[in-house]
């Protein structure tokens, strides 16, 4: 399942770089202010308007089997059981670590209004959401030398602050 997420990652942040991404990459630019280094520190990307990208790169270029994805939380069944499509589309993907460091879910702001607005990951064996802190990965070293942590809101809201060199931010999930 890490190794899964690992590579939902990657492929979403190579998504952002595409000219299907430019609408998501203009909003982290323009809309929310982000420089391009805070994008690839927080490994931000973009999850296309299609049924099944990230399900065919997957599946056919790392030819991971259907069920590890589903266990993953990256693929919802059809109705009537006939084949799966990406939980994630046309959204910018944020993905979130645990203390090491590793992609255990992800959260997908929606670019065209679409509800809900964010859209997280379901639980799955890697993400419980009520146990773990978006940013604490990046944040846990200025937080132990600070002694104390800005707990925050969201996604955005901690990204901000770490782009502003407020780097002891952290936000519940």
């Amino acid at each position: 399942l890490q190794r899964t997420m690992a590579l939902a990652s990657g492929w979403f942040r190579s998504q952002l770089r595409t000219p299907a991404g430019q609408q998501a990459l203009d909003y982290l630019t323009s809309d929310r202010g982000l420089s391009l280094a805070t994008q690839e520190t927080f490994s931000l990307g973009y999850a296309p308007d299609c049924w099944d990208g990230l399900l065919k790169h997957l599946q056919q270029v790392e030819g991971l089997p259907i069920e590890v994805l589903e266990a993953a939380g990256l693929v919802v069944p059809r109705k009537g059981g006939n084949g799966f499509y990406d939980r994630f589309r046309h959204r910018v993907m944020v993905p979130i670590h645990d203390r090491q460091g590793r992609v255990i879910g992800f959260g997908g702001r929606s670019l065209d209004g679409a509800e809900p607005k964010y859209l997280n990951s379901p639980e799955t064996e890697l993400f419980e959401k009520g146990k773990h802190l978006f940013g604490l990965d990046k944040a846990a070293n200025a937080i132990r030398k600070d002694d104390r942590a800005v707990v925050v809101e969201g996604y955005f809201d901690v990204i901000a602050l770490h782009a502003a060199g407020i780097t002891n931010a952290v936000a519940a999930l």
